[in-house]
């Protein structure tokens, strides 16, 4: 028996979450988790895409190494596994794993040689761990975080890492060795969802679901710019396009299109436009060409990309309906194919 096509889940998807969401440097797969797997999504040929599903808990993390080799992934039991995906042989081949903490991983981040990568989330203690990706040895001290962290990122050399989560602050580190250096303790009001860098390092930006938005000088993480309400409910998750753009996904439906000077240039929304729970965005990626965001519903959008900015495409392109939960029925009617998961949620294929 030959597989001809997959059509892959969807990812999973958690009210007031930020959903993980990893674009292989090459463009050609977006990785994501659902239940105990991860999927590669193709994004040219969806059929074409690949579930990774040796794990024995729940994946609640993934994030692609700059070179492309390497997928780093977190489950719910604090451990980090490193491996690589042979796209001719379509072969997985697992380098390493590494026990981070007990608890679930929520975020990873990676130094731009692929060498070394930082996994924060929930914990007991510590909430963070700075490790070698072929030794497991450790590159510097824990965050200085005492609850969980939801997001991480490392920009280029020289090296700094930033994280935000639960405790409202955003921390940053320089390294390697990481080394605490400050604290913001002053800027968000609540859940920091999402810390990045921009693409030259020079920026950091920092979403809450207090509705902020903060941009930071990257060097002395002094305030450039602060967007008080950027949205009507929390933001949930934020995308560089370049050094001086970038794009915000909240809880209120809305994907919005902004620069460093707080100035708002495209309002994004689902397909039907409708303001309801399962449209609310809750995760973005970026390639050169489109942007793609997950709703609550787990749908994936895709939208025009950069041309949003001269024309009004303001609605997706594109609308990938999948299961999120395991498939539980199947039933054929002539050239139709009916599924359903235990999610109660039905499909019908062609």
């Amino acid at each position: 028996m030959k597989q001809t096509k997959l059509y892959p889940p969807n990812p999973d998807t958690f009210r007031g979450q930020r959903t993980q969401l990893s674009v292989s440097p090459d463009e050609t797969f977006l990785a994501y988790c659902v239940q105990h797997s991860v999927i590669l999504r193709n994004l040219k040929e969806p059929t074409k895409s690949f579930v990774y599903s040796d794990f024995l808990d729940k994946v609640t993390a993934v994030k692609y190494a700059p070179n492309g080799n390497l997928i780093a992934t977190g489950d719910c039991k604090g451990r980090v596994k490193v491996w690589s995906f042979n796209t001719e042989s379509r072969e997985v081949f697992v380098k390493k794993e590494h026990q981070i903490t007990q608890h679930p991983i929520m975020d990873i981040a990676w130094t731009d040689d692929s060498s070394r990568f930082v996994a924060v989330g929930q914990g007991q203690g510590v909430y963070s761990k700075a490790v070698n990706a072929e030794t497991g040895s450790g590159v510097g001290e824990a965050i200085a975080a005492s609850k969980t962290l939801y997001s991480v990122d490392i920009k280029k050399k020289p090296y700094k890492l930033a994280a935000g989560g639960e405790n409202f602050h955003v921390f940053t580190q320089t390294g390697v060795p990481f080394k605490h250096e400050k604290q913001i303790t002053d800027q968000h009001t609540h859940f920091v969802n999402r810390v990045a860098f921009n693409p030259d390092g020079s920026k950091l930006a920092s979403v809450s679901s207090d509705k902020s938005v903060v941009i930071f000088d990257a060097a002395t993480m002094e305030v450039v710019k602060k967007l008080e309400s950027a949205h009507s409910k929390g933001v949930l998750d934020l995308g560089w396009l370049d050094e001086d753009n970038f794009l915000t996904s909240s809880s209120d439906n809305t994907i919005k299109l902004w620069n460093v000077s707080g100035e708002l240039h495209k309002t994004l929304r689902a397909a039907d436009g409708e303001e309801k729970l399962e449209n609310q965005q809750v995760a973005v990626a970026i390639t050169k060409e489109f942007f793609y965001s997950v709703l609550l519903s787990s749908n994936l959008l895709t939208y025009f990309g950069k041309a949003v900015f001269e024309e009004d495409q303001l609605l997706p392109q594109n609308v990938a309906v999948g299961h999120k939960h395991h498939v539980t029925a199947l039933a054929n009617e002539g050239s139709l194919l009916l599924s359903g998961d235990q999610d109660g949620r039905l499909l019908y294929w062609q």
